[in-house]
């Protein structure tokens, strides 16, 4: 009986540990969280739920899915447009979207949250931050 608890404790914590660091991979689906825009000096954030430039910012204003196999979908809900490019993540958690080999843009992930920021957009004094999704679809 005590071998029997011991072996059931185990496959618990194994399993445990496979969702802990599944959920630690770069890859799925991030959307919208928020922008803030930096103009001489004064920086302001918009949330999802407010307004930016007459327009109501919703989590479907921005979409980011990687893919396992190191490609990226960005869309973007406003103008219905879709962008595909390459994306790979170093160890610093820094992750590079390339295009045709040339680095478009880069990316840092933290735990749930993915932030592109300043010249990383191309545009100095501008910050996006995408939210992980908690389901892998």
């Amino acid at each position: 009986m005590k071998k029997m608890k011991v072996l059931l404790a185990s496959v618990f914590t194994l399993v445990v540990c496979l969702f802990c660091f599944a959920g630690c991979s770069a890859t799925g689906t991030y959307k919208f969280q928020s922008l803030t825009v930096e103009v001489l000096g004064f920086a302001k954030t918009y949330e999802v739920g407010q307004e930016y430039n007459g327009e109501e910012l919703e989590a479907d204003y921005m979409t980011l899915k990687l893919n396992s196999d190191g490609t990226a979908v960005i869309t973007n809900d406003e103008d219905d447009t879709s962008f595909t490019c390459d994306w790979e993540q170093d160890d610093d958690g820094v992750i590079t979207f390339k295009q045709n080999g040339l680095t478009i843009y880069k990316a840092t992930v933290d735990g749930m949250e993915m932030t592109l920021e300043g010249d990383a957009l191309g545009i100095a004094g501008m910050k996006i931050v995408l939210k992980k999704g908690l389901l892998p679809f």
